[in-house]
């Protein structure tokens, strides 16, 4: 993958604004203190120095749904308190985010806690007090990675895992797409540019099980009828300037719609994602190759023609 400076920024993915209401859907007793709460009264500054600190991104992750965090920050201390009269050391962790908000943890317990602005449901922009939430973290620098677990924040829970280093560039293409499409057939069953369809959608998703470096893509035809149900899973990423280019095989599921049975053939995107918009090819091995056109320059042309 080439390398390029990326912009970080959040991208909401799926149904963010139910996340506006992230506030009020936690327990209104949960309000403990985090500087009490991680890592106890660690005396005076001169006995707490900054060990680590580095720069990431985060995976937000509902019951619902899932979105992406940019520029969180991570900062380990190491420091000195009295217990029972013996002085003891300990390493805390402090979180940043500007959307999630603040945190401390201790790493001998691994619990602390998170104090996350309230936030107007349609602007998204910070309102009225903050609230501060009971909360976990596993990992280490070492992994390039943190899992912080918030049970109260949200209905069934928020878990942000925060990976060390810049957002990959599959994070940054990670939205539903719309999709304008024709058909054309190598072998001339029918002629050039049937099918045009508007209005449907490609969902692309960085891959979990790629640590989010590679995209899975999925893409039902609404064609009457349908030309079949797309996937395309770790799909690696290019870029060239603001221009991402998305190449690799997956699977087609077609509909004989003769006798209603469905069969799986290799199916081949090639594509580009820029300025916000996807355009590009599927190719299928059936009747002799076809290819189904994504977001075509002439689509308004062939459809108005009524092909």
């Amino acid at each position: 993958m080439k390398k390029s400076n990326i912009k970080l920024f959040s991208l909401l993915f799926a149904a963010f604004t139910m996340t506006a209401t992230m506030v009020s859907c936690g327990n209104d007793d949960n309000k403990s203190n985090p500087e009490t709460n991680a890592g106890g009264t660690e005396g005076s500054s001169s006995n707490t120095e900054s060990f680590s600190k580095v720069s990431g991104w985060g995976v937000v992750q509902f019951a619902y749904s899932t979105m992406y965090d940019a520029n969180e920050k991570i900062e380990i201390r190491k420091g000195k308190k009295t217990v029972n009269g013996t002085t003891v050391s300990f390493d805390s962790l402090y979180f940043t985010s500007p959307m999630w908000g603040t945190g401390k943890f201790d790493l001998t317990t691994k619990t602390g806690s998170l104090t996350v602005p309230r936030r107007n449901p349609q602007t998204m922009e910070p309102m009225g007090e903050a609230k501060t939430y009971d909360a976990t973290v596993t990992g280490s620098s070492k992994e390039g990675e943190f899992v912080f677990t918030i049970p109260a924040l949200m209905q069934g829970g928020t878990t942000i895992t925060t990976f060390i280093g810049g957002m990959p560039v599959a994070v940054e293409i990670s939205k539903t797409y719309d999709i304008n499409s024709y058909v054309d057939n190598a072998s001339n069953y029918f002629q050039p540019k049937s099918y045009a369809t508007s209005g449907e959608k490609m969902v692309i998703v960085a891959s979990p099980e790629s640590r989010y470096v590679k995209v899975n893509i999925e893409y039902t035809s609404k064609s009457t009828p349908s030309w079949g149900t797309y996937v395309f899973k770790n799909i690696e990423v290019d870029i060239n300037s603001d221009k991402y280019t998305l190449y690799g095989d997956g699977t087609a599921t077609i509909v004989n719609h003769n006798n209603n049975t469905s069969k799986e053939y290799t199916a081949t995107i090639e594509a580009s994602v820029m300025n916000g918009k996807i355009t590009g090819k599927i190719s299928i091995p059936v009747m002799g190759g076809i290819t189904i056109h994504l977001n075509p320059e002439d689509f308004d042309t062939v459809i108005n023609s009524g092909n």
